[in-house]
């Protein structure tokens, strides 16, 4: 039987048998059950040892017992840009024990490990941002035609399919994220990340393991820019008014500079802010772009307006490296007041913005009427611009415009062509009333004659 103080950490045995036993081997066996946390040692001291009374002689041995810490397995996560930036993502243990990586370092560890097989896996569901543009799409289409093949991780990023081939689908996906017409998680895919290696798995552990280190991909972001999305461009958007018509129909082109010499342009993402009445009707390309892959157009509002977004890209082979003419939007406007308040979006991977206002108003057309000073008889009234007769009364009031929009109190001329005749009694008689020498026949003469027969008839 054995008694155990617990106070003093002290084990008293004793045994006894009517059977006689000789030779040599065990007479009992001490199993601990260890409470100390981590690695331990304790000495185990005999403090007396007595058999048959002490007819057999005795010889006190003392020992000790050690317990192991076990062994550890850490390393860090990290995403594959060149500052190898960290990433806080959840690091699993044999599909049970989870650790979440430092934030500042991307390290994990596990301690305590048996001498077992030991699988250490890593996920992330979050992080995500605006890092997908229209230049990873670039990207990917140069790296099918062949022009700048990817490899390692951008080639993975590449896959937004997961099924091992980058194809133009790739790109056409990578496009409808950037564009806002669906979100991530990329089909068959579970998270937008994936790792590299996918797991690491160990048949034993006879060591410590200090290198069991993950890298991180952002699916899409084949740039690799997902650590920095903050590279931005004040300069590089310049717009300009080349015409307008009679109807109101304007022509405005807008000119791209690359924001970093050291990186050819192949990718715009670019949003029009205009005031209510402007409308869009079509948008070309410049010619230097007029190979790239076709345009996206939407409108949409804006707390400003109307709002315009066009985006294209193109393989590197299509890059500009200097200004370029890269656009012309086609807009109709609802009157002369109307603003471009401003360009922005992505060149590249480059936030861009222009926000002067574009009068929407040729320079040589002072009230906004679309009819040049030189052919406008009220230059500074909107409301009107024909006078026919000259005497200083518009024919009619330009179309959407009345007697209240006029700025400087014209009144309409009921007699356009001065020939004492009202437009109403004109074309009510069939005769031009903007043609003086055209007037109402009288008793089959005209009425020009008819006032010289009786001047003459008085005189």
């Amino acid at each position: 039987e054995s008694t155990v103080d617990a106070s003093i950490r002290s084990v008293t045995i004793a045994a006894g048998s009517g059977t006689r036993v000789s030779g040599s081997g065990a007479l009992a066996l001490l199993e601990f059950v260890v409470v100390a946390e981590g690695e331990v040692s304790s000495p185990l001291t005999i403090t007396s040892a007595q058999m048959n009374e002490g007819t057999i002689e005795v010889e006190i041995q003392d020992g000790s017992f050690s317990v192991a810490s076990g062994y550890g397995i850490s390393g860090s996560v990290r995403f594959w840009d060149s500052s190898q930036t960290p990433i806080e993502a959840t690091v699993t243990l044999d599909g049970t024990d989870e650790v979440i990586t430092s934030p500042t370092t991307g390290a994990y560890s596990f301690a305590g490990l048996l001498d077992a097989q030991h699988d250490v896996t890593v996920e992330k569901d979050d992080g995500v941002n605006e890092s997908i543009r229209l230049y990873d799409a670039s990207l990917v289409l140069s790296h099918v035609v062949g022009v700048a093949p990817l490899s390692g991780p951008a080639l993975i990023a590449a896959d937004t399919s997961g099924n091992g081939s980058v194809t133009e689908q790739d790109a056409a996906q990578i496009l409808e994220v950037a564009a806002g017409l669906r979100g991530l998680p990329f089909v068959n895919q579970a998270s937008p990340w994936q790792f590299t290696p996918a797991e690491y798995s160990y048949n034993s552990l006879t060591s410590d393991i200090t290198n069991a280190d993950f890298t991180a991909v952002f699916t899409g972001d084949v740039s690799g820019n997902w650590a920095d999305v903050s590279l931005q461009s004040v300069s590089g958007l310049r717009t300009e008014l080349e015409s307008i018509s009679r109807e109101g129909v304007a022509k405005v082109k807008l000119y791209v500079t690359p924001p970093n010499l050291e990186q050819a342009v192949s990718a715009l993402e670019l949003g029009f802010d205009t005031t209510t009445g402007v409308s869009l009707i079509e948008v070309t390309r410049g010619e230097l772009l007029a190979s790239w892959q076709e345009l996206m157009v939407s409108v949409e509002d804006s707390v400003y307006g109307n709002y315009f977004k066009v985006s294209l890209y193109d393989d590197l082979r299509g890059a500009f490296s200097t200004e370029v003419h890269a656009l012309t939007l086609t807009l109709s406007l609802a009157n002369g007041e109307q603003l471009l308040a401003g360009v922005s979006g992505w060149v590249n991977e480059y936030q861009s913005a222009n926000f002067e206002t574009l009068v929407l108003r040729m320079p040589d057309d002072n009230d906004g009427d679309f009819v040049p000073n030189a052919e406008d008889a009220f230059p500074d009234d909107v409301a009107a611009s024909v006078d026919t007769d000259g005497d200083g009364m518009p024919e009619d009031w330009n179309e959407g415009y009345g007697t209240a929009d006029s700025s400087t109190g014209l009144i309409v001329d009921r007699d356009d062509d001065g020939d004492g005749y009202s437009d109403i009694e004109e074309l009510s008689e069939g005769s031009d009333p903007l043609d003086s020498g055209d007037q109402p026949e009288v008793l089959g003469m005209s009425s020009a004659i008819m006032r010289t027969i009786i001047e003459l008839y008085r005189n």
